[in-house]
């Protein structure tokens, strides 16, 4: 009986310390540090994950494409609604899709001298960003927050662009990644369209 007893206090004293097994992992400490960005002042913050997979990587190639695509749609979107407007008089929202159109335009331009000169560098087949989905529960004070196959993306320098439960929401935000993209752009992620 006693040997019992010593075998199952080793068991629970073995399994107990490997309650959170990715414990100094540089990704778990950079998603930690991002969540506890929204947990009150002052409260003690914590991330216990049960899972942590990196499932996909976008190459800075991919992603300037992507980018470049989007402004494009929302050019030819816009330059749609430009040529509507002025045909029905509506002036006022004519000059707004045309400074939309010239606006878009510059971005692409920026985009693609910044295209540029990361191909001259050798460093559009870089990974601009990795894909993790992840599973845990965090606690801030006496709250507590369950994460189930929850997504986020963090550049290889480990900074998170963002966290969602839905993994499209990786590729709408993947921009970020681009070493002075939101500068460019106007402090304004480009939504999907």
């Amino acid at each position: 009986m006693k040997n019992i007893i010593l075998a199952a206090a080793l068991s629970l004293l073995l399994f107990g310390c490997q309650s959170n097994p990715y414990a100094g992992d540089p990704v778990a400490k950079a998603l930690e540090a991002h969540l506890a960005l929204n947990a009150p002042a002052g409260e003690p913050f914590e991330l216990i994950l049960t899972d942590l997979q990196c499932v996909d990587s976008t190459t800075f190639a991919t992603e300037f494409d992507r980018r470049i695509d989007v402004f494009g749609r929302r050019i030819a979107a816009n330059s749609e609604l430009y040529e509507r407007y002025t045909a029905q008089g509506r002036l006022n929202n004519a000059s707004l899709k045309k400074q939309a159109v010239i606006r878009d335009r510059d971005n692409v331009r920026g985009l693609q001298a910044m295209r540029d000169s990361y191909q001259a560098e050798g460093r559009l087949d870089d990974v601009a960003w990795y894909a993790y989905r992840f599973s845990g529960r965090a606690r801030s004070g006496k709250r507590a927050s369950e994460f189930k196959d929850c997504w986020f993306n963090i550049t290889s320098a480990h900074d998170v662009i963002v966290v969602s439960r839905d993994r499209k929401d990786l590729d709408r935000s993947g921009g970020r990644s681009i070493p002075g993209y939101i500068d460019l752009i106007g402090g304004n992620d480009a939504p999907e369209q």
